[in-house]
């Protein structure tokens, strides 16, 4: 049995390209879009499923025993989704590779089907818009990857962050768990490497530094992991 489902309404409209980001990303985890629960192929078998509004449209995935691939018309989709892109939802986690890291999953939400109770991953070209704004592709995360100019990471106090890119878009803000030995560590050198792509699954603390290290290798294997040699400074000082 397949374990990603596209029906042919969903083929037909979805790049194909795109349907291989999305089978990718089944493979490491995802976000159902109809009950916000994780999964993982072939443990949870999914669908593709294509929401829109008029010419606006986004593939996500769902379980495929809570919705079957197909079109969703969904009222308001694009007026959601551009407010929720000020606001997006990112999973931050520090950690030593042996380098100070700072690992970094953004993930948007939005509805399928009725009420607001309902959420599914972004994975609509995050890497790319990543890569668009000056970080690089990781093949592996023994390899620092090179610096990225403009991008900062902003620690304020025992466990504030912000991180900006370039064009001062705020991709974060919020809290870091504080770790004094990486936040010491990261402000004498004044940089970090900053990881960062979909299906890093960081809503689930990984059990020990393998397993986090095996996610990341994951990621990579599937295209989608990115990141550079970032900036360290004091909140306000940019």
């Amino acid at each position: 049995m397949e374990t990603v489902l596209v029906a042919s309404e969903v083929a037909a409209l979805v790049p194909a390209k795109d349907l291989d980001y999305l089978r990718d990303a089944a493979i490491t985890s995802y976000t159902c879009a109809a009950c916000g629960e994780a999964g993982r192929v072939p443990e949870q078998p999914a669908a593709v499923v294509l929401l829109r509004e008029g010419s606006f449209s986004m593939a996500t995935l769902t379980h495929r025993a809570c919705a079957p691939s197909a079109v969703f018309d969904i009222p308001g989709l694009q007026a959601r989704i551009i407010a929720e892109e000020e606001t997006t939802t990112s999973r931050v986690f520090s950690a030593w590779l042996p380098y100070p890291a700072l690992l970094l999953e953004p993930v948007s939400r939005v509805s399928v089907g009725e009420g607001d109770q309902v959420h599914g991953d972004r994975v609509d070209g995050l890497a790319s818009w990543l890569l668009g704004h000056g970080l690089h592709l990781v093949a592996t995360p023994a390899v620092e990857p090179p610096a990225a100019p403009g991008w900062a990471a902003e620690l304020d106090g025992l466990d504030g962050l912000r991180v900006l890119s370039p064009t001062a878009e705020l991709i974060y803000d919020g809290t870091l768990g504080p770790d004094e030995s990486w936040r010491a560590a990261v402000t004498d050198q004044g940089a970090c490497v900053l990881l960062a792509g979909a299906g890093l699954d960081l809503h689930r603390a990984p059990a020990t530094a393998e397993e986090l290290y095996a996610r990341l290798v994951a990621v990579a294997a599937a295209g989608r992991l990115v990141g550079g040699t970032v900036t360290v400074r004091p909140a306000g000082q940019g």
